[in-house]
């Protein structure tokens, strides 16, 4: 595809600034909003802050307009010394779980885990509120457990897997089934067969069925060097559904950092830092790193072959993190610190986070491209998540010391984020029964909502978008639109071009913004606003308020003017109430009714006149004894000041 679709501007994530944020991590929520944890070292002092120690974990849950709904929260209980390396996975009711490293050794959890690192959860609702207590994952104890991973299974389920260091010398991958709420499911279990040497750094994506694949760093030699990618497929209750099998075809060199994602297919893809150096690889790529991926089948076969991701070989790239999409395609992201050798200088500092996407039997769809905005310093450590409507939001840790972003926190560590546009089709979409959260793509999209006050956006294009149940917000955006409200009290907005507004049963809010609008407000007290450009206004049923905020909103003349076409004397409202009668003064004066007397050639007047079947409200602005705003009312009106909000 061409370069993606910038939706927002890049934002601010951490909400605590002082001192350093780094590891975000990231999961999509029902609903359309995320969720973002990371790891914290400002040993922060406030409100719902009780971990002072060196660090803590924090998380925080976002609209889909990257908008912050819940405010940041401290994930862990036990607080004594580090916890760290965070991983994140949504549950199957809309909320969430968090787990991550733990090095308090029980200090404070009443000697569960006493002897070195370990492992604990929390779960949350869709809100980033704790539910239950915080539970110790691991329930072998002796050594290190730590550096978790987690992934949802299709059953409701979810696993985490970690690094073990008892099961030898070495250390191991265990793993450990939970029930949806937060129960254990079955015991402990190692991951890997074989058990010379060390495995570590594993990766967890759900399978169809129930099943999941596990992938993580086997340092035996099994490649012919230290770091080879190892791979191993389970049933949905956690017994091997085949033996482990290595990943990675290029031997020379290490291979480390692995990600996973399952692919729509019933496959998988996996893709890995290179340290190669190109060896086995027809001297593609020399420097010090490189991503190479593999995709396979459902059985785990390879399909294809192995390939390399960046485009840009200058230097190292590092740290992948892979996303299948809901289109069946699949991104790879990246850390990058080529600093624009051959990319015309895009990002000139250390690091840069890229990205690329592929179509699902693994070959490229169009190059690489730069995800961040601020280039100042280096960017690491990316993480993605793709929005119910199909935009996928990127995370990453930033040293700019906030150089360009206006000093938003000038510390030595923070955590940004973007929403880009990856969607190549129109969406038709329908909601759930919840509060959904859908923005359309540049084409023509239907949207529909369901139960729930759902927030519906369609961007470009010449949308359909219908409320339906609940208290709805519905905005066509750019383009010709019809937006149709239903049940509950609905918000209506047409944006730029001609759209048709339709409100539904309760008392709705109507705007049509730019653009010759057709405007209904159906049943209900409406609130109706046409803005500019000349609009077609019928209120409907019940007592509606047609409101006019400035006086381009209805200018003299038939190509200019509003109309409206079933007010109702005595019952509906015309609210001038936010134009001032006179600029002059400091003060937001209000307009003075003359009913059918002449202007008088004082600033802010109103008045009314009959045409054949028709009458016509005039506004002169600036006294010169000229209306300055013509709004057309259908049929013969007996008007008083009662009718008006000046």
């Amino acid at each position: 595809m061409a370069t993606p679709g910038i939706w927002g501007d890049e934002f601010l994530v951490n909400g605590v600034t002082a001192s350093a944020q780094m590891t975000p991590v990231i999961t999509a929520l029902a609903g359309g909003r995320f969720a973002i944890a990371y790891t914290d070292f400002s040993k922060a002092s406030f409100d719902g802050f009780t971990d002072h120690s060196d660090s803590a974990i924090r998380v925080q849950v976002f609209s889909s307009d990257g908008t912050a709904l819940s405010s940041v929260v401290q994930v862990n209980t036990v607080t004594t010394f580090y916890q760290k390396s965070p991983r994140i996975a949504p549950l199957a009711d809309g909320g969430f779980v968090v787990t991550y490293s733990d090095l308090s050794i029980g200090w404070d959890s009443g000697g569960d885990d006493i002897w070195a690192d370990a492992v604990r959860m929390q779960r949350f609702t869709g809100d980033a509120d704790k539910l239950g207590a915080e539970t110790l994952v691991n329930t072998t104890l002796y050594g290190d457990q730590d550096y978790p991973s987690i992934a949802l299974l299709e059953n409701g389920q979810f696993v985490i897997a970690w690094d073990d260091g008892y099961w030898d010398v070495d250390e191991n991958i265990s793993a450990q089934l939970f029930n949806p709420n937060g129960s254990f499911a079955g015991d402990e279990l190692m991951v890997n067969a074989g058990t010379a040497g060390s495995q570590t750094g594993s990766d967890i994506a759900a399978l169809p069925g129930g099943g999941y694949v596990v992938t993580w760093v086997d340092a035996t030699g099994v490649d012919g060097d230290v770091g080879t990618i190892m791979a191993r497929m389970f049933n949905a209750d956690g017994s091997p559904a085949a033996a482990e099998f290595q990943v990675n075809a290029t031997g020379a060199g290490d291979q480390y950092q692995p990600s996973i994602t399952a692919l729509a297919g019933g496959g998988f893809f996996i893709a890995w830092t290179d340290n190669s150096r190109g060896v086995d690889t027809g001297a593609d790529d020399t420097s010090s790193y490189a991503i190479r991926g593999q995709v396979f089948d459902a059985e785990g076969d390879w399909v294809g072959s192995e390939f390399r991701v960046n485009l840009v070989t200058t230097n190292g790239q590092v740290q992948p993190d892979v996303l299948a999409l809901a289109d069946g395609r699949f991104i790879v992201a990246y850390s990058d610190t080529s600093q624009g050798v051959e990319t015309d200088g895009d990002d000139t500092d250390i690091g840069a986070i890229r990205a690329r996407i592929y179509n699902p039997d693994g070959s490229p769809d169009g190059d690489e491209f730069l995800v961040n905005v601020t280039t100042d310093g280096h960017q690491n450590e990316p993480q993605m998540a793709q929005l119910p409507d199909g935009r996928v939001v990127f995370t990453w840790s930033d040293y700019s010391y906030g150089v360009a972003t206006d000093g938003d926190d000038p510390s030595n560590g923070a955590i940004r984020a973007r929403i880009l546009d990856l969607r190549e089709t129109p969406a038709n979409w329908v909601g759930s029964a919840g509060d959904d959260d859908f923005t359309g793509t540049s084409w023509n999209d239907a949207l529909s909502g369901a139960d729930g006050n759902d927030n519906l956006m369609g961007a470009d294009g010449d949308d359909t978008l219908t409320g339906k149940r609940g208290d709805d917000s519905l905005a066509g955006g750019l383009g010709d639109d019809l937006v149709k409200g239903g049940g509950g009290r609905d918000t209506l907005r047409g944006d730029k071009g001609a759209d048709h507004l339709f409100g539904g049963s309760g008392d709705d809010v109507l705007l049509g913004d730019y653009g010759a609008d057709r405007i209904q407000g159906n049943s209900g007290e409406d609130e109706i606003t046409g803005g500019r450009g000349r609009d077609l206004i019928t209120g409907g049923k019940g007592a509606d308020t047609f409101v006019f905020t400035d006086a381009e909103d209805s200018r003299p003349g038939s190509k200019k003017r509003d109309t409206i076409t079933d007010f109702e004397d005595g019952i509906d409202k015309l609210d001038f109430s936010a134009i001032d009668a006179d600029s002059a003064t400091a003060w937001n004066d209000p307009l003075r009714f003359l009913g059918h007397a002449e202007f008088t050639g004082t600033p802010g007047e109103i008045r009314y006149s009959h045409g054949s079947e028709s009458s016509m409200i005039k506004i002169d602005l600036d006294g010169d004894k000229s209306p300055d705003m013509k709004i057309k009312l259908t049929d013969w009106h007996q008007l008083e000041a009662s009718d008006f909000i000046l």
